[in-house]
């Protein structure tokens, strides 16, 4: 079955650039007007205050990203390894092939504590899936991010 799904994706992906317009404020997606990835889960840029740091998705209405499927990378420096983000409560959905799981729809934020040494700039491997309300899904993605060295006050 995700086979089929992804291979559903790809054609409705592929139809959706092509030729075929879609109403500019289309409320629900549709087969034939799925978003990119990359506007259906966009994933803003990191931010970082003092010992914290910030990383934050807008999801498109008519999508949800599984908050299972989320994980972060530390990619440098080396060695470094990120604690577990705090998130917020999602919503419970009865999704047709991983059963109960727990979705996010709209804004939301991954915050992270930093320890106080570290103070250089980080780059981050971002690990996530999303699906269509209409029932088509993603594959998984991955997005590199970089985390600006903190600000010396």
């Amino acid at each position: 079955m995700p086979l089929i799904r992804t291979l559903l994706l790809a054609l409705a992906c592929s139809l959706a650039t092509g030729a075929i317009a879609r109403p500019l404020f289309s409320p629900q997606p549709t087969e034939e007007g799925l978003l990119p990835v990359e506007e259906a889960f966009q994933l803003l840029p990191a931010r970082r205050q003092a010992q914290a740091l910030k990383l934050e998705w807008n999801i498109a209405p008519g999508y949800y990203l599984y908050r299972g499927q989320l994980a972060f990378e530390v990619l440098t420096p080396q060695g470094f390894r990120l604690a577990p983000p705090r998130l917020p409560k999602g919503e419970t959905i009865q999704d047709p092939e991983f059963g109960k799981v727990e979705v996010y729809r709209g804004i939301v934020a991954a915050e992270f504590d930093l320890p106080p040494g570290m103070k250089g700039p980080l780059k981050l491997r971002v690990h996530y899936q999303g699906c269509a309300d209409l029932g088509i899904c993603y594959p998984p993605q991955q997005q590199q991010l970089a985390v600006p060295a903190a600000v010396r006050s």
